[in-house]
C-alpha cells in the first residue's frame, strides 16, 4: 500500500513528520537499552510533569508497535496539518495524549506510544471526515474493522497475560476523539454541550491522578506481569527488551525489592553497571538478606569506579570509591589492594590489616 501522502512531501508537514522521526529515533535508542525513564509518565509523575503525558506517547515497545501507530499517525496527523495548519495539530495531538495518558496511569499502569493519540484521531475523522475535502474517505468501513479488530486483539493479549498493552489509553483516546469530532460538526447550540462533555472527560481524568483510587492499580496489567514479561525476555537473552519491561515494573512498584534487583542485573548484563549500583544500594537498604547478598556485589562496582578513577588519575575519587567499598564488604581483598596504592600514591597513613579477610563471593544468579 502506498504512503500517502509520500515521505518526499514531509517538509510540507514539520510537525507530523517531526512525531514521527522523534518516535522512531527514541524507540530505536529504548530498544539498544538508553534509560528514558524521564520520558515515561507514571502516576506519581504526571502531575508534578505533565509533558511526560506527551512525551510517553513517542516510545515504542517494538518494530510492530512502532509500525501500526506511524502507519496511522502520518495520514491523520498530515491531513489535519494541510487542512486546519500545525497549531491546531499540536493542540489536538497534546489534548487526546494528555487524556489518554492520564487515565492509563490514573487507572492502570504506564504505558507507551502513540497508540491511544492514533485512536482519538480515528474516532474523530470517523464522525468530522466530512468537514474538509482533505478527511474525505480516510475512515472506511475496514479501517474501522481494523481499529475494533486490533482493539480487541490488545485486550485478548494482555487478558491472556502474553503482553501487557494500554488499552485504557486506547478507548479514552478513542472516547476523547469522538467527543471532540462531535463538537467539531455539531451546529452551535449544541457545540456548547459536546465541549462541556469533552472538558468533563478530561477534568475527570486529571482529577484521578491525585485522588486515591483502592483498585486501580490492583489489576493484572499491574507489575507483577510486567516483572514476568522481563523475565521471559531475560531467559531469552534479550536483556535490552528485559530491561524496558523491569524499567516500567520499577516505577509502578519501587519497592518491591526482586524487581529492583532483577533490574540491576539486567543493567549489568548490559554493561550499565554504574545504573545497577544505586538499584543494589536502594535494594540493600529495603531488606536485611538483600544487604547480605548484594554487599560484595556494591563493593565490586564501587571497587571498578575506582579502577576507572585512578586510570584517569583522579586519586581523591578512586579513595572515596575503594573506601566505600570496604564499607560495603570490609574483607574484599581487591578492595584493601587498591586502597593501599591509593594511599601511598596519596601518601595517606597504610590501613590496619583487616583480619579473617575472605575472598568475595559472586554477584546472584540472574532471574
Amino acid at each position: 500500500m502506498p504512503i500517502d501522502p509520500p515521505i518526499k512531501d514531509a517538509p510540507r508537514f514539520p510537525v507530523s513528520a517531526a512525531v514521527a522521526l522523534s518516535s522512531i529515533a527514541l524507540s530505536i535508542l529504548w530498544w539498544t537499552g538508553q534509560n528514558f525513564d524521564a520520558l515515561v509518565a507514571t502516576r506519581d509523575t504526571a502531575l508534578k510533569e505533565p509533558w511526560t503525558l506527551f512525551s510517553s506517547t513517542l516510545l515504542h515497545v517494538n518494530f510492530i508497535h512502532l509500525l501500526f501507530n506511524l502507519s496511522w499517525w502520518w495520514p491523520f496527523a498530515c491531513r489535519i496539518e494541510y487542512a486546519w495548519g500545525r497549531w491546531k495539530l499540536i493542540g489536538i495531538t497534546v489534548l487526546i495524549a494528555a487524556v489518554s495518558g492520564a487515565a492509563q496511569v490514573a487507572f492502570s499502569s504506564p504505558g507507551v506510544g502513540l497508540s491511544g493519540v492514533v485512536y482519538g484521531l480515528f474516532a474523530m475523522f470517523a464522525v468530522a471526515q466530512g468537514t474538509h475535502p482533505a478527511f474525505y474517505g480516510l475512515v472506511t468501513k475496514r479501517t474501522i474493522y481494523i481499529f475494533a479488530g486490533w482493539f480487541v486483539l490488545c485486550v485478548v493479549l494482555t487478558v491472556a497475560n502474553i503482553l501487557p498493552i494500554a488499552n485504557i489509553a486506547h478507548g479514552v483516546g478513542a472516547a476523547a476523539g469522538w467527543l471532540l469530532g462531535r463538537a467539531i460538526v455539531a451546529a452551535p447550540r449544541a457545540r456548547k454541550l459536546w465541549i462541556a462533555a469533552l472538558a468533563a472527560l478530561c477534568v475527570t481524568t486529571g482529577a484521578s491522578l491525585a485522588v486515591n483510587i483502592p483498585w486501580a492499580n490492583n489489576n493484572p496489567t499491574g507489575p507483577s506481569r510486567v516483572a514476568k514479561q522481563a523475565e521471559v525476555a531475560f531467559d531469552k537473552g534479550e536483556f535490552a527488551e528485559a530491561a524496558r519491561y523491569y524499567e516500567q515494573a520499577h516505577r509502578e512498584s519501587p519497592d518491591e525489592v526482586f524487581i529492583t534487583v532483577n533490574l540491576g542485573i539486567t543493567y549489568q548484563r548490559l554493561g550499565r553497571h554504574d545504573e545497577a549500583l544505586p538499584l543494589y544500594m536502594q535494594a540493600a537498604g529495603q531488606e536485611e538478606r538483600a544487604r547480605r547478598e548484594l554487599s560484595p556485589v556494591i563493593a565490586a562496582i564501587l571497587t571498578n569506579q575506582a579502577y576507572e578513577a585512578i586510570v584517569e588519575n583522579d586519586l581523591i575519587t578512586a579513595h572515596e570509591r575503594v573506601t566505600d567499598a570496604l564499607q560495603w564488604s570490609p574483607g574484599d581483598k581487591t578492595a584493601i589492594k587498591m586502597l593501599d596504592q591509593v594511599k601511598d600514591a596519596l601518601s595517606l597513613p597504610a590501613p590496619a590489616p583487616s583480619p579473617d579477610v575472605e575472598a568475595s563471593p559472586a554477584p546472584p544468579a540472574a532471574p
